[in-house]
């Protein structure tokens, strides 16, 4: 596994880029040439000398426009689900469940972009491919926290994320086993909270 970071890392490195809207139409369209997808990944946060800090395995599900399911497997088990106005988070250590609004808490998330919401991306933002054919965004906001997320493709589907702050720790998704416009059964994007949690409803 540390090798498999050590290559990723290496070639996602930065470089200097420009955006365009070319660059911009093109990563949308690679976002929404399907309506919903499904995958394991695996998310490893790394620090600024490359040492893997912390590694959490679990599956995705995402719909457009900003409708997700982000499961966490133990150790790390937390439930995250969207649909695309409320956003529930369930850590199951804790036997509790936050509400939030979705719009506001869900900006700088893997799932914002993996949803290809072209109004968010396009007002977060710049978009420019490099040349190893990695999509590199850079945030509109300078204080976002964020100094860049970068995006690959494989078999023009997505297939590793990597987002580094402004402090150059990376957290890297690898994605795996993806498959596209899967059956959805209607209310995989709603959630009850099970009886007997902690139930914490935050305002914007």
């Amino acid at each position: 596994m540390k090798r498999k970071i050590a290559l990723l890392l290496v070639c996602m490195l930065p470089e200097v880029v420009f955006a365009s809207e070319n660059d911009l139409k093109q990563f949308i369209a690679l976002l929404t040439q399907y309506d919903n997808f499904k995958a394991g990944f695996v998310q490893s946060t790394v620090s600024n000398d490359d040492s893997t800090l912390e590694s959490v395995e679990g599956e995705v599900l995402i719909k457009r426009p900003n409708q997700f399911v982000w499961l966490s497997y133990p150790p790390v088990e937390q439930e995250i689900v969207s649909n695309g106005k409320t956003l529930w988070i369930y850590d199951r250590d804790l036997d509790q469940v936050t509400i939030q609004p979705a719009e506001s808490k869900i900006q700088d998330s893997p799932a914002v972009i993996l949803s290809g919401d072209e109004v968010q991306i396009k007002r977060l933002y710049d978009v420019a491919l490099n040349n190893d054919g990695v999509y590199v965004l850079t945030p509109v906001k300078e204080n976002s926290g964020l100094s860049s997320i970068q995006v690959s493709f494989k078999e023009n589907v997505v297939s590793a994320l990597l987002f580094e702050d402004s402090l150059g720790q990376k957290t890297i998704i690898e994605l795996f086993d993806t498959k596209t416009n899967v059956v959805l059964g209607g209310d995989e994007f709603d959630f009850v909270p099970p009886e007997g949690v902690d139930v914490l409803e935050q305002a914007e």
